[in-house]
């Protein structure tokens, strides 16, 4: 990227080795449209810093069809939410110093890709489940009182001081735009601290030894048999014997942050069909089935995946299906 870029990307986190691989990473998450954990980025600091040129520049370079920019009070008014379906990012801009409990619980709702309503006029409302990020920027620290909400946000502190006289700088970005992109996309995984940064690590993970999913079902997952070791949701008599309670327990023990419960399930279907597992994918009104997937190598061994209801709690049950006559169902 050109120089002027440069000092503005630069200038805009006030030279933070941290905070520069952050904002990169924000970028690259944001441009490649990937909202697997659906995280919030929070951008604050002083005035006239930047952070809207930023977001701006997003805006432009996703365009209307992936990117809408809104307020708190309209997201929250009766047609507002219709505003973020089918949107990858979502920017509220000048927010305030604080969240009411309400629009936490909707933040959390979002980052969780909990189903949500939304109405247009004239239209019967209809319930969405979002896939998008947020970024949220503001003059102001927020603290977020939801400890579950607080393990999706990054906040991205812009100390540095306002300087004066570059009104061009977003005509400037917009000319820069494949040098930004390119180098956001080169966004090095080694050089992010996930422990100050929650969860940075697994959104970009493509390699086995780094995505946790398809790192869990190569080194457990598969070598699960019912017969052998201790098998995976046999009655459920504790967490860690389900699908997501094993996969998350994992984490924590190899320094992951897991995926929420609601993201597991199709997280897990698409990393199966990416092994070239013998994979039949059909929906139903008990949800989403899976058929013909070996977990012991034995091609007699059919399991049937059945992704529950929302509110239903997650548990499984694993059983030899070589010995039965029918595919024993799974429930995430």
């Amino acid at each position: 990227m050109d120089q002027e870029t440069y000092e503005f990307l630069q200038n805009l986190v006030n030279d933070d080795s941290l905070h520069w691989t952050t904002i990169r990473f924000m970028l690259s998450c944001i441009l490649r449209h990937r909202t697997d954990s659906q995280l919030i980025f929070y951008m604050y600091g002083a005035a006239n810093s930047g952070k809207s040129t930023l977001a701006k520049w997003l805006e432009y370079v996703l365009g209307p069809e992936r990117c809408a920019t809104t307020t708190l009070a309209k997201l929250r008014s009766r047609f507002g939410t219709f505003q973020i379906v089918n949107k990858t990012l979502v920017i509220i801009p000048d927010v305030i110093n604080r969240f009411t409990d309400d629009f936490e619980s909707f933040l959390k709702n979002v980052s969780r890709g909990e189903i949500i309503t939304v109405e247009q006029k004239f239209v019967n409302a209809i319930g969405y489940r979002p896939n998008c990020n947020i970024l949220i920027h503001g003059n102001h620290d927020i603290i977020f009182k939801d400890p579950g909400l607080q393990r999706s946000v990054i906040k991205i502190p812009c100390f540095s001081t306002p300087k004066e006289g570059k009104p061009h700088m977003l005509d400037t970005l917009i000319n820069n735009s494949p040098e930004i992109i390119r180098w956001a996309f080169g966004c090095p995984i080694s050089h992010i601290d996930y422990r100050t940064v929650v969860g940075l690590k697994e959104i970009l993970n493509n390699e086995v030894e780094d995505d946790p999913v398809l790192q869990w079902c190569t080194t457990v997952l598969f070598r699960c048999h019912p017969d052998q070791g201790e098998p995976l949701g046999l009655k459920a008599e504790n967490n860690r014997s389900t699908l997501y309670g094993n996969y998350s327990f994992w984490c924590e023990q190899n320094d992951f942050f897991p995926l929420f419960p609601s993201k597991f399930p199709h997280r897990l279907l698409h990393t199966l069909s990416s092994l070239n597992a013998p994979v039949l994918k059909r929906r139903r009104s008990g949800g989403i089935y899976l058929l013909g997937v070996s977990f012991t190598g034995n091609p007699s061994d059919k399991i049937r995946l059945v992704r529950s209801e929302p509110l239903k709690r997650f548990t499984e049950e694993i059983s030899d299906p070589a010995k039965s006559s029918t595919d024993a169902p799974i429930l995430f």
